[in-house]
């Protein structure tokens, strides 16, 4: 089975957010999704205020996405942002979390591989 967008979607709908009972993707948290044959790029665009917890959510995400069959590494970036700027500089508008660098982005970014 191809490796798609929508599988991707459907493999995350099972990574919960244990405080609020919702998945990441109902929470809105996972705003892009690139493949490049057997790799996947995510970003999760989280509140400022709850950056730092949400890292084991990020994780959970990563290994969800390398369960997958036909991937072999995931990249997770999340990112935080305050005030009302953050809707105006999704991916999806915009450039700007496709070409920063996590660190620049104010947010982690791991790359795991499977198999390595």
């Amino acid at each position: 089975m191809a490796l798609t967008e929508d599988r991707i979607r459907e493999a995350l709908a099972a990574v919960t957010d244990p405080s609020q009972n919702r998945n990441v993707i109902e929470l809105g948290l996972v705003t892009s999704i690139k493949i490049s044959d057997s790799n996947v790029g995510i970003i999760m665009e989280v509140p400022a205020h709850r950056g730092p917890a949400l890292e084991p959510i990020r994780k959970r995400v990563e290994e969800a996405v390398l369960a997958m069959d036909g991937v072999t590494s995931a990249t997770v970036i999340m990112t935080a942002h305050e005030g009302s700027d953050t809707a105006a500089c999704r991916p999806a508008r915009c450039r700007c979390l496709r070409s920063v660098p996590a660190a620049h982005a104010g947010g982690q970014r791991q790359t795991a591989r499977r198999g390595w």
